[in-house]
């Protein structure tokens, strides 16, 4: 079954079988969604929120008591999402794990732009979802500083070391690649999004960068 890298689609899908509640529920999520790639987030109302979902606006307190509340649960339920389908990816057994890896995160940050510009420029007003986010790239640079000490050879006695320096090292450049996508993705800087066009060449070179830097 092809994956499905985006969100609010999932959310659709997720729910399409389920009560009427439900449906409605996923209808004003995948709404906000439709509006945080066309809008600023501070420039987004419930009222807008209400005609895009085509629901009366007292509909919408029924789910919500805010468009806070709204916001702060679709990017913890979004953050879940990365992490479930990254891990998905990784379980694959592919032949090249940290190409089939990045190759994932960057149709997740393409399909997602409007959440990841959510998850990366309003960390300070949503902080549950930005600590799962938090968590979740510690995670992935525990994993990958794991895969790296297995082809490094080293002294036992310097392995220590060796971790803090490869996690040092991942969390540089998972900065690097998030600070890249976003300039192309959210910024479109146009200069970077023309050498961009290409995603496999994206992909070959991000992959490049992670090999390089974690010694894979």
């Amino acid at each position: 079954m092809q994956t499905i890298y985006n969100y609010a689609r999932n959310i659709v899908a997720t729910n399409a079988d389920k009560k009427k509640r439900d449906r409605t529920k996923a209808a004003i999520q995948f709404a906000m969604c439709q509006l945080l790639e066309k809008k600023p987030l501070s420039t987004i109302t419930i009222a807008d929120v209400c005609i895009t979902a085509k629901i009366a606006h007292g509909t919408f307190y029924i789910y919500f008591t805010d468009r806070e509340m709204l916001v702060d649960e679709l990017l913890t339920g979004f953050v879940d999402f990365i992490q479930s389908t990254m891990l998905l990816e990784s379980s694959d057994v592919p032949t090249d794990p940290v190409k089939k890896t990045t190759a994932a995160y960057i149709e997740l940050f393409e399909k997602n732009t409007g959440l990841m510009k959510c998850l990366l420029n309003h960390h300070e007003d949503f902080t549950v979802p930005s600590e799962q986010f938090h968590k979740l790239n510690v995670t992935w640079a525990r994993i990958v500083v794991s895969a790296a000490i297995k082809k490094i050879s080293e002294k036992p006695s310097d392995s220590d070391s060796l971790e803090e320096e490869l996690l040092r090292r991942a969390f540089a450049l998972g900065g690097m690649v998030d600070q890249y996508l976003a300039t192309v993705y959210i910024h479109k800087d146009s200069v970077l999004k023309n050498i961009s066009q290409d995603k496999q060449k994206v992909i070959e070179t991000l992959s490049f960068i992670w090999k390089q830097g974690m010694g894979l």
